[in-house]
């Protein structure tokens, strides 16, 4: 796999400054040149996060992509209860590559609580070629008030019904990969910029100045995807460690009394 800014144009942007302008789909267009005040907020709110945007590039692999997205619902509980708790404040930023978007991405969960929805986001989607898919911009939770934005170009041909959905699914599966990504033992592969790697599928060779880090976990794939999981388990942060003040992931699963066995990473429990 070739990783060049010929092959991944949207990679320039995560190399200047500030733009000028989106690329974007012809159809697109015709909406800006009715409502200007959008775009211009658009390009402005990119620009001030570009910096945030920059912190790091991860390509999530097709297979922790795929179980994330089958189970994101029990990894969003455990996020609520993460701020619940007040145990961590989430803060989420870089570019994520996932099924070939590129999401750029700014999310601060820290003055969120339990019965507030004070996030801060600003999400940028766009395909390889750099043309502007979608994008969130809030500071308070809002998806519909005038204090949030919320665009899709109209090449996904969404109402705003789905457009409102698809939003909260892309905000959650982001804030999922990155939860198991900060608590969990992933694998992780860097591609260095101006690097040639290989593993036993690839060969990567990436010309760009940007280094990339490749996100795997055989851990989540086999957990998530085993039976236990089709039963009420939940996610767990433990602590461990020196004043039990690190944590990390487990999965508590209900098919142990029956003499369920997986990795060690389960925490065991026992059952009357």
């Amino acid at each position: 796999m070739k990783i060049s800014y010929s092959n991944y144009p949207v990679l320039k942007l995560l190399t200047q400054e500030r733009i000028n302008d989106f690329q974007c789909f012809e159809e697109d267009w015709l909406l800006w040149d009715f409502n200007p005040d959008l775009y211009k907020k658009a390009v402005e709110n990119f620009n001030s996060n570009l910096p945030f945007f920059k912190k790091g590039t991860i390509l999530i692999s097709d297979a922790f992509n795929n179980a994330c997205l089958e189970h994101f619902e029990k990894l969003m509980d455990l996020y609520v209860h993460i701020i619940k708790e007040k145990i961590d404040d989430i803060k989420i930023q870089g570019t994520y590559i996932i099924d070939g978007k590129f999401y750029m991405v700014n999310i601060d969960s820290s003055n969120m609580t339990y019965n507030t929805n004070n996030l801060s986001a600003s999400i940028f989607g766009l395909n390889k070629h750099g043309a502007l898919l979608n994008f969130y911009i809030t500071g308070n939770g809002n998806f519909t008030s005038d204090e949030g934005l919320n665009w899709f170009s109209k090449d996904y041909g969404f109402s705003s019904e789905v457009r409102d959905q698809m939003t909260k699914t892309v905000l959650a599966q982001i804030i999922s990969l990155y939860m198991f990504e900060r608590y969990a033992e992933v694998e992780t592969k860097l591609y260095a910029a101006k690097s040639k790697s290989s593993n036993i599928k690839c060969l990567y060779n990436n010309q760009t100045d940007i280094s990339i880090k490749r996100l795997d976990s055989k851990w989540f794939t086999n957990i998530v995807r085993s039976e236990g999981f089709k039963v009420n388990g939940h996610f767990r942060l433990q602590p461990f460690g020196e004043g039990k003040k690190v944590r990390k992931l487990i999965w508590i699963n209900e098919f142990q009394k029956k003499g369920y066995h997986s990795t060690a990473k389960i925490l065991k429990q026992n059952h009357e």
